[in-house]
């Protein structure tokens, strides 16, 4: 999954996260796996609408999330396939009553002068840049699957493409472990083949392992928190699910489902 405000078609579901039960934590005693889990788990991601297939995941932040351009917005991509229908039932009309120089004129009008009047200028620059320089090619826009799949072919992948590239993530599921005090644990969801790949999985690159160190806070004036001393009173528990290599500094910290376990 990724981020991009534009075209965001699932959103957290923190609450499923919530009130879940401690695996293997056995309360009162100290054992090696004592406060290296958290009770926070399974978040879900749920539509927002319909998600076709090879259409990449994109999820809303939510409102305070700064919006840094003006690009068309998922809305904006419906209103302008209604327009652009509207263009080809206009001149399937009337293009046969019309000479050539009369139909590029009129096509340059709506596109110019209709369109600003109508999304403004910076928007009409980009809805400019996506519309074909002659009507005839309209359909084509349509025919792609709209003007968002036509305008954002990288973040639709077609069938052929994901068998080639794409990777089921449905071998392993997640639940109480079988070793003690271990919480939570993969387990596989159908036999695999030796040599075979159980799962795969993005990685987070963080620079340096510091950036998981905690250090003792204190509240200020203004009822912020900020740092009591440079002393590193221990690390955060994110570091538990994070790859690292002895001789690098560098961690990798997997986000596919189940991959941490």
């Amino acid at each position: 999954s990724a981020m991009n405000d534009k075209l965001t078609n699932t959103q957290w579901d923190h609450s499923a996260a919530y009130h879940r039960p401690m695996l293997g934590e056995l309360a009162g005693q100290s054992h090696a796996g004592r406060g290296a889990q958290t009770p926070f788990y399974n978040v879900a991601i749920k539509a927002t609408t319909e998600i076709l297939t090879g259409s990449e995941i994109f999820l809303n932040y939510g409102a305070n999330y700064v919006e840094e351009t003006e690009e068309l917005q998922r809305e904006d991509y419906d209103k302008l396939d209604q327009t652009i229908q509207k263009m080809i039932d206009f001149f399937a009309k009337y293009g046969d009553e019309i000479d050539e120089n009369a139909i590029i004129q009129i096509y340059s009008f709506l596109l110019r002068d209709v369109m600003t009047a109508a999304v403004g200028t910076e928007r009409q620059k980009i809805i400019g840049k996506i519309l074909p320089k002659h009507p005839s090619q309209l359909k084509e826009i349509l025919d792609a699957g709209g003007s968002m799949k036509y305008d954002k072919q990288n973040a639709f992948r077609n069938e052929d493409w994901m068998q080639k590239n794409g990777f089921c993530a449905d071998t392993i599921k997640y639940g109480e472990s079988t070793i003690p005090e271990a919480g939570r644990g993969a387990f596989a969801t159908r036999s695999l083949e030796l040599g075979s790949v159980v799962t795969a999985s993005p990685m987070i690159h963080l620079p340096s392992g510091r950036v998981m160190d905690m250090y003792p806070l204190v509240s200020d004036e203004e009822g912020d928190f900020i740092r009591e001393s440079v002393e590193v009173s221990g690390q955060q528990l994110l570091l538990n699910y994070c790859f690292s290599h002895g001789d690098s500094s560098m961690l990798f910290l997997p986000t596919g489902p189940g991959v941490g376990f």
